[in-house]
């Protein structure tokens, strides 16, 4: 009589063959060497002793002096570039503008010195002050934004320019 499997028996009787093939594969392979034996010895190389040199003369070398150590790096906050005598000047006759009251004047001698140094967060802040004085918020904090970008490590000049921008913001509300 010729017994049919359903396909779920024929299924779990491959199963069962492929996992005592597993593990019976397991068993057979070594992956360690067992460890009741001995490390092997490593090979012996036979070299000829050598003698120590009696003969040969010592060669002096010139002494030089030890390099001292650099110093550490300052923590301080880096020298900042000069600003030009010009956009000093600049600067100072825009100010005495502005102090009496002649904003648009300053502000024409502001664009002069920022033409000649552009990347001066000081000439920036500057102007955005002057703006702020004048009434006009929005162009005093958009200078004061264009002023942060040349502050580099100069963190007093970026806190100004955030004082700035929060003063503008405060004259919009």
């Amino acid at each position: 009589m010729v017994q049919r499997l359903t396909f779920d028996a024929e299924f779990t009787r491959v199963t069962a063959f492929a996992a005592l093939c597993v593990l019976l594969a397991g068993c057979m392979t070594e992956s360690s060497p067992p460890r009741s034996y001995p490390p092997p010895a490593p090979p012996v190389v036979n070299r000829p002793a050598i003698p120590p040199s009696t003969s040969a003369p010592t060669q002096s070398y010139p002494q030089y002096p030890q390099p001292t150590p650099s110093p550490a790096p300052s923590t301080a906050q880096p020298t900042p570039k000069p600003q030009s005598t010009v956009t000093l000047a600049l600067q100072d006759e825009a100010q005495r503008a502005a102090t009496a009251g002649d904003y648009t004047k300053a502000t024409q001698i502001l664009e002069r010195a920022i033409r000649i140094e552009p990347d001066r967060a000081e000439l920036w802040l500057e102007l955005a002050r002057v703006h702020l004085k004048e009434g006009d918020a929005g162009q005093a904090e958009q200078f004061a934004r264009k002023a942060l970008l040349f502050t580099g490590n100069r963190y007093d000049l970026e806190q100004q320019a955030w004082v700035v921008i929060a003063d503008a913001k405060a004259a919009n509300h």
